[in-house]
């Protein structure tokens, strides 16, 4: 399936490490989902009952976010743990954001996959089975994701690549992290988690909500659109 061509969401960067007060998810998640034609946009208009979409003219209920409250909660849960700097003596926070940031990921790509699949009229059974079989996101972005819509993940981010923001290379730090965080977790050394690494944990969640954003108006979108038709 090929994506969509449609209008890239506008990429404003975030130094969100200068917001110690005000939560990171308000400040960088804030993307809103029409729940008549599944567009997936960052108009803060929605929040107005009876707002017409300018893809499909249908009149809103309400804003609906895209990323959902366990996504937003990790991301706040990261934003505390990063100004545990300085409070904490053995640097344990870390590997806490590194794990959170992992998950984060898991999340990101386990919504987004999930969404496609429904979108794509995959029964429920056969979802579980898939996901089942892929547990690991190198296996669902590698091989499942491929399945689903016969594109590859490279190619994929390829498409939605654009002058702001290089989504390959979000998606390689991604897998870089995740190793990181399978070391510290089977190896136990929190001392090889670098706060360089961590920095980039911090600097990465802006563009890893971007890029799932991005891939969902690339691929469930216009899947969503196609079933309609039939």
């Amino acid at each position: 399936m090929k994506s969509a061509m449609i209008t890239k969401l506008k990429y404003n960067k975030i130094n969100i490490v200068n917001k110690a007060h005000g939560s990171w998810s308000y400040a960088i998640a804030e993307f809103y989902l029409c729940r008549s034609c599944n567009i997936v946009d960052q108009n803060k208009e929605r929040h107005n009952v009876g707002y017409i979409c300018s893809d499909c003219g249908q009149a809103g209920d309400g804003a609906y976010h895209y990323f959902h409250m366990g996504i937003l909660n990790v991301i706040n849960l990261i934003q505390k743990l990063y100004f545990m700097q300085g409070k904490d003596s053995d640097d344990s926070y870390k590997a806490f954001i590194l794990i959170s940031f992992c998950t984060l990921g898991e999340m990101l790509l386990d919504n987004f996959l999930t969404i496609l699949m429904i979108a794509e009229k995959i029964p429920k059974s056969v979802q579980d089975r898939l996901l089942n079989d892929h547990r690991y996101p190198k296996q669902r972005i590698m091989k499942l994701f491929l399945a689903v819509v016969s594109v590859s993940w490279k190619d994929a981010l390829s498409s939605i690549n654009n002058d702001d923001v290089d989504y390959s290379a979000v998606s390689d730090f991604y897998i870089e992290a995740y190793e990181e965080r399978n070391n510290f977790i089977h190896k136990g050394d929190k001392y090889g988690i670098t706060a360089d690494i961590i920095d980039k944990c911090i600097n990465h969640i802006q563009p890893l909500l971007h890029m799932f954003a991005e891939l969902h108006n690339a691929y469930v979108y216009p899947a969503f659109s196609k079933h309609k038709k039939v």
